[in-house]
């Protein structure tokens, strides 16, 4: 059922307002540093809000897409994921949300009854990036040969900064779910 309380399209919509913050005063500066891959080292905010956000979602279905398909339009005049106004380059964000969403959200409840939404957290952030960067290689074979080839050696040399900060990210955002829960609950005991 597609059933939605006011507290859940709030919540929505204040991750992609945060996303939408964090992209302009911090993660849009790698791109105008000019070096390639300085973006990835700006991923952990966004694996904190993504693991924050996912656990106060407390398994709702389609939260997750929602709150990306929104970020992902409020961030299309900035450089997030390649230059502005570039539709087609966050397409894969896009659709890792569809497969993140199902994904969580249908293994949330055995961790939840385990008392491992930590583990959950930490697992989901080190799958996401991977998955993200899969569909992000769909992308560029729209591309040259040398635009993908190029992105291929960027991941392999970004790969341990990415799964470092999955960790660290979904740890915080564990731990900010941790603290707002309290809050949280007390609209949508579940």
């Amino acid at each position: 059922m597609f059933l939605w309380t006011s507290k859940d399209l709030t919540t929505v919509v204040i991750f992609a307002v945060l996303g939408l913050v964090y992209t302009l005063f911090v993660a849009q500066i790698a791109p105008l540093t000019g070096i390639r891959g300085a973006g990835y080292l700006f991923i952990v905010g966004h694996v904190i809000f993504i693991s924050a956000q996912l656990l106060l979602y407390y398994g709702g279905r389609w939260r997750f897409l929602f709150s990306t398909i929104l970020f992902v339009l409020l961030t299309l005049p900035t450089y997030f994921i390649g230059p502005p106004y570039d539709i087609l380059a966050r397409v894969p964000l896009v659709v890792t949300a569809i497969f993140g969403d199902m994904l969580f959200n249908s293994i949330y409840g055995f961790f939840k009854t385990h008392n491992k939404l930590l583990l959950l957290s930490i697992m989901f952030s080190l799958i996401f990036h991977p998955i993200n960067q899969i569909f992000t290689i769909l992308y560029y074979l729209l591309y040259a040969p040398q635009a993908l080839s190029g992105f291929l050696s960027l991941m392999s040399f970004m790969l341990p900064i990415i799964i470092i900060e999955s960790i660290v990210g979904g740890h915080l955002g564990y731990k900010i779910f941790e603290r707002v829960k309290v809050f949280h609950s007390a609209v949508n005991p579940s």
